[in-house]
């Protein structure tokens, strides 16, 4: 059977402004039609000195909003993202919120109520999300190249043997992967950053030695650094390029290897 979905967008004036006109006149609406409620905005009231920082907090604007909430019979989602909607200088609160009705919650037990950045905007958005989506455990991207640099063979044999744990078999392999997975992920940005830097010096060597050759013969060892340089450079960018071949074999696989865009034009009849 359908059901009736009342949204009331709620902008309240500024706590120094008496809100308890306002509240009376909301709960009328709602007791005057039925339906499963959804109250949500900047209602610009608090609920506890918790929901302010570096702000003065009164105490009856909150008594009045908290009796409001509890006449009307809604309930308020645990936000995840943030504690404060509402932030200017050093000064935090929480003002915009979202309020169900019980039925509201009875139907979707599993809905979540998150806070995003704000950017430039004073308030920062808030999302409620009916829909649970758990995709499990978050996938870890690994490339083939790196099989062939020194060490990954140590890293992962010392993770594995290093990780001890008391519990559930299934859940000690998962946590035992992850180890793994951040283990590697470690030794990664170590060896992505040695590498920017090696491969920076073997090109501004090469590029000094070049210029040399301009002006004269390159001795023996010159030239043998020179050739050096450019093995070294080579190596780096195939390694780049398995790791972008990799990338479009998944991301062709992922998309039915439709390489359409490789073949349009623009056709003038």
């Amino acid at each position: 059977m359908d059901q009736v979905i009342c949204i009331l967008n709620v902008y309240a004036p500024k706590r120094t402004v008496d809100n308890r006109g306002l509240w009376e006149r909301i709960l009328s609406i709602k007791e005057s039609n039925n339906g499963l409620w959804i109250l949500l905005g900047d209602f610009n009231s608090v609920r506890s000195m918790e929901e302010r920082r570096n702000s003065v907090f009164i105490h009856v604007c909150a008594r009045d909003f908290n009796d409001f909430i509890f006449n009307a019979n809604l309930s308020e989602f645990n936000m995840k993202g943030g504690k404060f909607t509402f932030s200017i200088g050093n000064k935090c609160s929480k003002l915009d919120r979202v309020l169900v009705c019980p039925d509201f919650l009875n139907r979707w037990p599993e809905a979540c109520l998150k806070v995003l950045p704000k950017f430039l905007s004073d308030h920062r958005p808030i999302v409620l999300y009916t829909k649970f989506a758990n995709f499990g455990p978050k996938l870890f991207r690994f490339f083939n190249s790196w099989l062939k640099r020194k060490g990954i063979d140590e890293v992962v044999k010392k993770a594995w043997h290093q990780f001890q744990m008391d519990g559930p078999p299934d859940l000690k392999l998962i946590l035992k992967l992850k180890c793994v997975r951040d283990e590697i992920r470690k030794w990664w940005e170590e060896v992505k950053t040695k590498e920017m830097e090696e491969f920076s010096i073997l090109k501004d060597e090469f590029e000094k030695l070049e210029n040399m050759a301009e002006q004269r013969d390159l001795n023996e060892e010159e030239n043998w650094v020179r050739l050096e340089c450019v093995k070294g450079i080579k190596d780096m960018e195939f390694r780049k390029s398995l790791d972008l071949k990799q990338k479009s074999r998944i991301r062709w696989a992922s998309m039915g290897d439709e390489n359409t865009s490789f073949f349009s034009w623009n056709y003038q009849p």
